[in-house]
């Protein structure tokens, strides 16, 4: 800062220039403020669930996680499609997930049932929350490498966390339907959920999976189907999702084997080392 002396004597003789107010910002299109508004909509609803699960409103603790996870899916696909895609959106993006998938359903399952084990069941919530956070770090180390993948894009490397978070509430789902809770159930979910995120096991992405064009009027029928039976059944069609997720495991470890097998990674290293 210059004394106020030398301010006059550096402006002396001279004039500013006169900037209207609008001009001393750098306006932003709206097309690039449009998927972090999607993240922060859903970061909302990922916190929004856990005042639900202190309320014991557990439907509408689960419905908030699951509309986190469908605006969360649609983030990327959004400013993909608007070329706004930046590093400033992806890290905002990870920590959102971190919050919805990992903080809050860990939150809801030990208001749910795991907090009659007290500490114990403490401590399960926070293992499952911080192999959350690993697989999240992983990602993101990833992404910023930019290394080359070994297995093609419809595999991730562990259970992804908008995955884990349904898996986690999935006893919580089951309570709806069959009105029993169960904390050793409860318990497993998150523990075999948790280790399997932060792990470097193979799973099926839908993302990544061409259809076969045959093959196009079967995969939409079935979409259909689904989508019906969501509308009608929503807990008992999430309950059988889960359990064709879980069922796919065994199918991808296969998968990823031959594909290593006959198509070896270039550098000479396995998928799991």
């Amino acid at each position: 800062m210059l004394p106020e002396r030398k301010k006059k004597l550096f402006f002396k003789g001279r004039k500013r220039p006169f900037v209207p107010f609008h001009y001393r910002f750098k306006p932003v299109a709206l097309r690039k403020v449009l998927p972090n508004t999607i993240t922060l909509l859903a970061l909302c609803m990922g916190l929004t669930a856990i005042p639900f699960g202190v309320d014991k409103a557990w439907k509408h603790a689960v419905s908030s996680v699951l509309i986190a996870g469908v605006l969360d899916g649609l983030d990327g696909p959004v400013a993909r499609f608007l070329k706004c895609s930046s590093d400033f959106g992806a890290e905002l993006d990870s920590l959102a997930d971190f919050i919805n998938f990992g903080a809050a359903p860990a939150l809801l399952c030990y208001f749910f049932v795991l907090h009659e084990w007290g500490r114990f069941g403490w401590a399960i919530c926070l293992f499952f929350a911080m192999c959350s956070g690993l697989r999240l770090a992983r990602f993101n180390t990833q992404r910023l490498s930019g290394g080359g993948r070994p297995l093609p894009s419809y595999f991730s490397v562990g259970v992804p966390v908008t995955v884990g978070s349904l898996l986690a509430v999935t006893p919580i789902i089951y309570s709806f339907t069959f009105k029993q809770k169960s904390v050793i159930f409860q318990a497993l979910c998150l523990v075999i959920t948790g280790i399997f995120m932060a792990s470097r096991f193979p799973t099926f992405v839908t993302k990544g999976i061409r259809i076969i064009p045959r093959y196009s009027g079967i995969i939409v029928l079935s979409s259909v189907v689904v989508l019906i039976f969501g509308w009608v059944m929503p807990w008992e069609t999430l309950l059988v999702l889960s359990l064709l997720y879980v069922g796919s495991w065994p199918l991808s470890w296969r998968a990823a084997q031959r594909y290593t097998s006959l198509k070896p990674h270039r550098e000479g290293k396995s998928f799991y080392d």
